[in-house]
């Protein structure tokens, strides 16, 4: 019966994360914020891709699950990405997904796709900070490997 319980824990802090949306969330640190998307990712049974809008204060303007994927890929319409910048107007973005096989080291279409929507975003003005790949145990961050 504890087992059980204990089983459920996970499902419980991601409502209690996903109710505290509407609070002001504010990262001190790049650790706050993988500590809180990883929340949202480290369980995930599909590769699923989120952007992470944050103001000039880096208070949590808002936070987006963009695309769900398969057990390897997810793919991600840049429309979305304009389309989320356009309707919460962020001073900078963090965009995340998770990887369902246990590697957090980037494959070759996730330093691609990083670069194009790196790109994108600082087109239309707003910071880029960061692409983080969360695993069960582990992240990646492309800002912290001098990789953007």
């Amino acid at each position: 019966r504890t087992a059980q319980l204990i089983s459920f824990m996970p499902s419980f802090f991601f409502l209690y994360q996903t109710k505290r949306k509407d609070e002001k969330i504010r990262f001190s640190s790049r650790q706050e914020l993988i500590k809180y998307i990883s929340n949202y990712l480290k369980l995930a049974q599909k590769e699923q891709f989120y952007i992470i809008g944050l103001n000039a204060n880096s208070e949590l303007i808002k936070n987006k699950l963009l695309s769900t994927g398969k057990d390897n890929s997810v793919m991600v319409d840049i429309k979305s990405i304009v389309d989320f910048i356009s309707a919460h107007s962020p001073h900078s973005i963090i965009i995340a997904h998770s990887h369902c096989d246990y590697v957090s080291n980037p494959s070759l279409e996730d330093i691609q796709a990083t670069r194009i929507i790196a790109n994108l975003v600082r087109a239309t003005g707003v910071k880029f900070l960061d692409n983080i790949i969360i695993v069960k145990d582990g992240n990646y961050s492309f800002a912290e490997n001098s990789q953007l």
